[in-house]
């Protein structure tokens, strides 16, 4: 909007006051906030309808139901470090654990890394509360006392004891 009227106020210095025209044609070549906010919502409610128009596709299939429909079109695999980071960011954190239990005897990756994404995906767990799945990252510390030291973080965030998780 002030961007608007920084233009429209040098365009009437140049060509005197009164000119609606010159207005008009800035108001359809500029658009202010409520546009922008207009555009953002109409975007998110096509998503919303495309997503719905999905998850009666998956039905009329005779498909599984699909909690986040959104996700479906996404290829949701991960193969490397980079990739498991960034699906601990994105919130799929089943997945995560999936790919780093499946990747723990991987020669290609030592117990030094497994303890760091472990770590990681311990941290993640418990910022969401998934306990169950903090208490799996707890047991791939490297060595007994980190093992212990995450047990005792996550009984304190929990307020459970180790054994009920």
């Amino acid at each position: 909007m002030e961007q608007k009227n920084n233009i429209l106020k040098s365009a009437t210095e140049l060509v005197g006051e009164g000119n609606t025209d010159l207005e008009k044609n800035l108001d359809s070549k500029i658009p202010d906030n409520s546009d922008k906010s207009n555009y953002e919502q109409e975007l998110k409610k096509s998503e919303a309808q495309d997503a719905e128009a999905l998850a009666a596709q998956r039905q009329a299939m005779g498909l599984e139901a699909v909690e986040n429909e959104a996700s479906v079109e996404q290829e949701s695999t991960i193969e490397n470090t980079s990739s498991f980071q960034e699906a601990i960011s994105s919130g799929r954190l089943e997945e995560a654990a999936k790919w780093i239990l499946d990747n723990r005897n991987n020669e290609k990756y030592d117990s030094r890394w497994l303890d760091h994404r472990s770590r990681e995906l311990f941290k993640a767990a418990r910022q969401t509360k998934n306990w169950p799945l903090a208490k799996q990252m707890a047991e791939l510390g490297n060595g007994q006392d980190a093992i212990e030291g995450r047990r005792k973080v996550l009984e304190q965030e929990s307020g459970l004891k180790y054994e009920q998780i």
